[in-house]
C-alpha cells in the first residue's frame, strides 16, 4: 500500500492560500469583463461596418457551415489561412455563438472571454518574471489593475477585432522563452515555435511581431557577449543558435500545415505596395500611438522601466529581451510598417502594462506610497474614463479629446493638452441614425427587383460595406443589390464597370473619405461625373429625394434613364486615367464595358485571362486599356468548360476615342478548334482595342454550356 503524501502545514496552507488568491483574481477580471463590454456594447446605437463586423460575420457563416458539415467547415477554415481574415481565430468563439446566440455582447463577451482576460493573465506571468523578487500575488494583482485602468486594452476588443487573440499567443511565446532563455528543453522549442507560427494565422500582421521575436532572441544571445573570450562566445552562439535555429524550423512547419495558402498569398503579393494609402510618416505613427495611450501613459510606463533599473529588481534576461522584442517591434512598426489603428495598438499594449506593473510595484516600495499611489489611481480612472466613456462635454473645452476613426483620420482632432491622456474610444453612436434608417427604405422601395446599386462614398457616414449592414439590421434580411465599391487607389480599380451595371447611384456630398482625400480618388471621381457634368452624366437623372447625415453630410439619389454608349465609356475612361494618377493598384489590363456583369478577369503571375458566361440579351465586351503600338497581335488560347458548346465568335477591333472602328478581325471558334489562336491587328491612330465574345446559338440549353475561358490572353507589339 503506498502511503499518503502528507504536506507541512505551511506549505500545505500556503498552496490552499495561493489557490484562493487566483480564483479571487479571476473573479475580479471576470467581474471586469463582463461590467465593462456590457456597459460599453448596451451604450451603442448605430450601424457597424467595415472591420468592426467583419469577424461576426465569419463566426456567422462558420457556426453554420459547422452545422452543415464539420469536416467542409475545417477545410474552408484551412484555405482562409490565404485570404484577407483568417476563420482561425473564431474557432474558439463558436461554443457561445451556439450557447447563446449571434447578438452583439455575446460577440464581444466572447472575444474578451476566450482571448482578453488569459491576455491578463500571462501579463502577470510575464511580470512574476520581469519582478521575481515581488510576491507573485502582489505582481498579478498589479498586472490586473494595470490593464483593466488601461482604455487602449480593451478599445480593439469593444470595437469588434480580435487580434488580441495575436497579442495573446505571442505572450505566450514570451513567458515561455523567459523560463529558461537558453532554451535548453525541447517542449520549450516546440511550444515557442508552434505558437509564433500560428500567429500570423491568426492575424496575418502579426508575422512583423514573430520576425522581431527571432531577431530579439538572436540579441540577447549576441550582445552580452561582446568583449569576452571568441572561443567561448562562438560555442555559446552555436549552441544557441542551434536552438533557435529549432524554434524557425517547428515555426515554418506550423506554417506549411495550417497556413500553406499564407505563404502562397504572402509570396505573390505585393502588399506594401497594395496598402501604400495607409501609410503614415515616422512622425505620424509615433504621433499616434503615443496619443492612443496618452503620453502621460507612456512617461509613467518608461518611468517605472528606469527605476527598476536603478532599483534592481529585474530579472537582466526578463527585462532585456522584453525591452528588444517590444522595442524593436515598435521601432519596426513606426519605420517600415507604417500603419496605424486601433487593432495594431495590440502589439505594444504588453510593454505600456509591464511599465506600469513596474511603476506601481517600485511606488510600493517607497516612503510615500499612500500619495503616490492616490495620485496614480486618479489619474489611471480619468484615463479610463476620457478613453472610453461619451465625453463630448469635452469637445467645448481645452481637453477635448482625440476621437479615434477606424482609420487612420481621427473624426476628432484634440488639443495639445487632451494628448496627455489617452485618445477617446466611446461607444458607436449615430446621430442620424434615423434618416440613415430612411435612406435604407427609400433605395429598397426604389429598386424592388434588385436593380443594381452604387455606393458613392466610402466614411464612417456612408459606405456600401455600411448600407448593407444597416439594411439586415432593420429588416432581418438583404435585399438591396450593392454593387462592390473601389475605396482605396493603392489597392482598388477604376469604377467604370460598376457604374455601367448600376441603375441607381447614391453619392455624398462632400466627398466621404476615410484616409487621406489624395489616396481616395476612386471615390471622388463618381462625385466628379456630376459636379463637373461629365457625359457620362447624362445618362442618369437626379431624384428629388435628398437625406442629410451627420457632419453636414447630404446623400443625393441618381436614377439611370439610358444605356451607356461605348464612345461616353471611353470618354470617361480618359477622364478617370487624368484624375487618378497613378493608376490603381490593383487595376487589370482589361475591363469590361456591359452592363449585364458575366465576366470574370484575372491577373496572376503577369498573365491575363477571363471566363466570359455569355447571356441571350447580348454579348460580352472588354476594353484593353493601356497605350497601343502601331501594330498589335492578340493571342491566347481558348478552352470550353463544358465540349458540348457550339462555340464562340470572337471579335477584335482597334478604335478611336470616339469608338470609331479602325480595323475589326473576327475569328469564328468551337470545341474542335485549336485552342491557340492569333490575330495581327493594324492599329495605326487607335485609341483602344475591344474585345467581343458572343456565343453561337443563344438556345438557352447551349448558353448554360457556353462557359468560355481564355488564358492567356495576351495584347504582344507585332
Amino acid at each position: 500500500m503506498i502511503p499518503s503524501l502528507q504536506l507541512p502545514e505551511k506549505i500545505r496552507g500556503r498552496s490552499i492560500a495561493l489557490t484562493n488568491q487566483n480564483l479571487g483574481l479571476l473573479a475580479v477580471l471576470l467581474g471586469a469583463t463582463i461590467v465593462v463590454v456590457l456597459a460599453y456594447v448596451q451604450s451603442e446605437h448605430t450601424f457597424y461596418w467595415w472591420d468592426y463586423t467583419t469577424y461576426s460575420r465569419i463566426l456567422d457563416r462558420k457556426f453554420a457551415e459547422f452545422h452543415t458539415s464539420p469536416l467542409q467547415a475545417l477545410r474552408t477554415t484551412w484555405r482562409s489561412a490565404g485570404s484577407d481574415y483568417s476563420d482561425y481565430p473564431i474557432l474558439l468563439l463558436l461554443p457561445f455563438r451556439w450557447a447563446f446566440g449571434n447578438a452583439r455582447s455575446v460577440y464581444i463577451l466572447s472575444i474578451a472571454l476566450v482571448y482578453l482576460l488569459p491576455f491578463v493573465w500571462v501579463l502577470g506571468t510575464i511580470a512574476t518574471q520581469l519582478i521575481p523578487a515581488a510576491p507573485a500575488k502582489t505582481i498579478r494583482w498589479l498586472t490586473a489593475l494595470m490593464a483593466i485602468a488601461t482604455p487602449v486594452f480593451w478599445a480593439p476588443t469593444l470595437r469588434g477585432y480580435v487580434d488580441v487573440g495575436g497579442a495573446l499567443l505571442m505572450a505566450l511565446a514570451t513567458s515561455i522563452y523567459l523560463r529558461d532563455v537558453t532554451l535548453r528543453s525541447r517542449w520549450q522549442i516546440v511550444a515557442i515555435g508552434v505558437l509564433i507560427g500560428f500567429a500570423p494565422l491568426f492575424r496575418r500582421h502579426y508575422a512583423y511581431a514573430g520576425i522581431v521575436f527571432f531577431v530579439a532572441m538572436i540579441l540577447q544571445t549576441i550582445i552580452p557577449l561582446w568583449g569576452e573570450n571568441v572561443r567561448l562566445a562562438l560555442r555559446t552562439i552555436v549552441q544557441k543558435g542551434l536552438r533557435i535555429g529549432g524554434v524557425a524550423i517547428v515555426s515554418l512547419t506550423t506554417l506549411l500545415i495550417f497556413g500553406k495558402h499564407f505563404i502562397s498569398v504572402v509570396l505573390h503579393n505585393d502588399f506594401s505596395s497594395l496598402y501604400t494609402a495607409y501609410e503614415v510618416s515616422l512622425s505620424q505613427g509615433l504621433q499616434y500611438y503615443g496619443i492612443s495611450y496618452g503620453w502621460v501613459v507612456w512617461f509613467l510606463a518608461a518611468l517605472g522601466f528606469t527605476i527598476g533599473f536603478k532599483k534592481r529588481f529585474f530579472s537582466h534576461s526578463a527585462v532585456s529581451f522584453i525591452l528588444l522584442f517590444y522595442g524593436l517591434l515598435l521601432l519596426l512598426w513606426v519605420n517600415k510598417v507604417r500603419q496605424v489603428g486601433v487593432h495594431y495598438t495590440t502589439h505594444f499594449t504588453a510593454l505600456i502594462i509591464l511599465g506600469l506593473v513596474a511603476l506601481s510595484w517600485a511606488i510600493f516600495q517607497s516612503r510615500f506610497r499612500l500619495i503616490s499611489l492616490g495620485l496614480l489611481g486618479v489619474f489611471l480612472c480619468a484615463n479610463f474614463w476620457i478613453g472610453l466613456a461619451p465625453v463630448d462635454a469635452l469637445d467645448r473645452t481645452p481637453f477635448r479629446p482625440t476621437r479615434m476613426s477606424m482609420s487612420l483620420l481621427p473624426e476628432v482632432v484634440g488639443t495639445q493638452i487632451s494628448e496627455l491622456f489617452a485618445a477617446n474610444n466611446p461607444p458607436l453612436r449615430r446621430s442620424d441614425y434615423d434618416e440613415f434608417a430612411h435612406l435604407v427604405q427609400t433605395l429598397r422601395q426604389l429598386a424592388p427587383q434588385k436593380q443594381p446599386i452604387y455606393i458613392g462614398g466610402a466614411s464612417a457616414i456612408l459606405n456600401s460595406n455600411l448600407m448593407g449592414f444597416a439594411e439586415e439590421a432593420l429588416y432581418r434580411e438583404r435585399s438591396l443589390n450593392l454593387l462592390v465599391t473601389e475605396d482605396v487607389d493603392s489597392r482598388d480599380r477604376y469604377p467604370i464597370p460598376q457604374l455601367l451595371q448600376a441603375d441607381y447611384l447614391a453619392i455624398a456630398t462632400p466627398f466621404q473619405h476615410q484616409i487621406r482625400p489624395t489616396d481616395q480618388k476612386v471615390v471622388k471621381v463618381v462625385g466628379d461625373i456630376f459636379d463637373q457634368r461629365w457625359p457620362l452624366s447624362e445618362d442618369f437623372t437626379k431624384l428629388p429625394q435628398t437625406f442629410q447625415l451627420s457632419n453636414n453630410v447630404t446623400v443625393n439619389l441618381y436614377q439611370r434613364t439610358q444605356s451607356t454608349s461605348l464612345s461616353t465609356v471611353l470618354d470617361a475612361l480618359d477622364r478617370m486615367k487624368s484624375a487618378i494618377e497613378p493608376r490603381p493598384g490593383q487595376q487589370l489590363d482589361w475591363i469590361t464595358t456591359d452592363k449585364t456583369p458575366g465576366f470574370d478577369l484575372w491577373r496572376e503571375k503577369g498573365v491575363n485571362s477571363l471566363r466570359s458566361r455569355p447571356n441571350a440579351t447580348s454579348s460580352t465586351t472588354f476594353l484593353w486599356i493601356n497605350p497601343l503600338s502601331d501594330r498589335l497581335n492578340v493571342s491566347g488560347r481558348i478552352t470550353y468548360e463544358d465540349p458540348q458548346c457550339l462555340g464562340i465568335e470572337l471579335e477584335v477591333s482597334a478604335i478611336e476615342a470616339t469608338a470609331k472602328p479602325i480595323q475589326t478581325l473576327k475569328l469564328d471558334h468551337s470545341p474542335a478548334s485549336p485552342a491557340e489562336f492569333s490575330l495581327p491587328l493594324s492599329s495605326k491612330n487607335a485609341d483602344y482595342l475591344t474585345l467581343e465574345l458572343r456565343p453561337k446559338s443563344l438556345v438557352p440549353s447551349n448558353l448554360k454550356r457556353c462557359i468560355v475561358n481564355i488564358s492567356p490572353l495576351q495584347v504582344s507589339s507585332n
